[in-house]
């Protein structure tokens, strides 16, 4: 019998995806696996997985609205979704799971029939061809190629991680930002900019500073509603259809946005 892995992908919408492409990636590379994706909704990522994205239509990969017995087991919950799954047989559970290297994790697909691993953490490194599996639901994609048909023929990314983030606010600072716009600016005086934030303050910022030099969603910033999840697949998709991104030192999305087409990344950071 082949092993059957449950996936609870754990953070936010980035997390979740180099995560899942990482599965993708397993799954093309090993075909006899077995994988059930158990996709939650709240407020670090409030949408379902097929409210953004069209179906896999990979048959080693089954999606799920995530099943009370998939939970993390906490002191809370008496670790009781944790004995339910031991029960079940699933020997090996990893909460925050991200392996040694790749040997580490084909061990353990070695030894366990069943294994549960919830985490935000991609499994292995994952290509272009599993990346391709991801496409945003018809109503996103055309949002994305409107906004990239205003696209200047030189037109640079933005992203600024702003709120919750800390390790990232300390690192990549505004100043920094708009030092980097001005060079890219002094460098070519047709240059735009795609900006991407979480902040709204940020945005009226960089609009008020660059004028039309700037395109941005003009919609509330907001992880938590199905429109502001919307929001950010359009953004990351838009991010990604730039010639170059200015991205956030220890974010998920700015990483995701130049990897989903393989485009230059200059990660802003202070000196």
């Amino acid at each position: 019998m082949s092993p059957n892995i449950c996936i609870v992908p754990m953070g936010g919408l980035c997390n979740r995806l180099r995560l899942l492409l990482s599965v993708v990636e397993i799954s093309n590379r090993q075909p006899a696996l077995r994988f059930e994706i158990d996709w939650s909704k709240h407020p670090e990522c409030y949408a379902w997985f097929e409210e953004l994205f069209e179906p896999l239509n990979l048959p080693a990969i089954t999606f799920h609205h995530q099943r009370w017995w998939t939970a993390l087991h906490r002191r809370r919950n008496g670790w009781w979704p944790g004995l339910v799954r031991l029960a079940m047989g699933y020997t090996f559970q990893r909460v925050e799971y991200l392996p040694k290297d790749e040997a580490d994790l084909q061990e353990m697909l070695s030894r366990h029939r069943r294994l549960y691993i919830a985490t935000g953490f991609s499994l292995c490194d994952y290509s272009a061809a599993s990346i391709a599996h991801l496409r945003p639901v018809p109503t996103l994609q055309a949002r994305i190629n409107e906004i990239v048909s205003r696209f200047a023929p030189h037109t640079i990314g933005i992203h600024i991680r702003r709120t919750d983030n800390v390790v990232s606010q300390q690192s990549s600072k505004l100043q920094d930002f708009h030092a980097a716009v001005q060079h890219e600016i002094a460098h070519d005086e047709q240059v735009r900019f795609f900006l991407c934030t979480d902040d709204a303050a940020v945005k009226a910022e960089f609009r008020e500073r660059y004028g039309e030099r700037i395109l941005t969603q003009t919609s509330p910033v907001t992880r938590k509603t199905l429109a502001g999840m919307e929001d950010a697949v359009v953004d990351l998709w838009c991010l990604a259809h730039t010639q170059k991104i200015l991205g956030s030192y220890w974010s998920s999305f700015t990483d995701m946005a130049a990897e989903l087409r393989q485009i230059p990344l200059e990660v802003v950071k202070g000196a």
